[in-house]
């Protein structure tokens, strides 16, 4: 059963999501513009690019995600995102 959590991200990276064994679809819904991007391996080291060069996304988005991949948030002002 998909949980949904609620975050608000700012001006650097905040992981919203990680991958399972078997794969998932991420479903992300935001308030406004914001910046994604996907990293593979710990779940502690955020993308090696500035928060706002990320993925732009307006509204909602949904992206596959499978074991080790982490998914990262930004905005350029605080945005709420609910991610399912």
């Amino acid at each position: 059963m998909a949980t949904t959590q609620n975050f608000t991200v700012g001006n650097s990276w905040t992981r919203i999501a990680s991958g399972r064994a078997d794969g998932q679809v991420v479903k992300i819904e935001g308030a406004g513009q914001f910046n994604l991007a996907v990293t593979v391996g710990a779940k502690s080291i955020p993308p090696d690019i500035p928060p706002q060069t990320g993925h732009r996304v307006t509204g909602k988005t949904d992206l596959p995600l499978v074991a080790a991949q982490h998914l990262w948030a930004s905005a350029a002002t605080p945005t709420n995102l609910t991610v399912t």
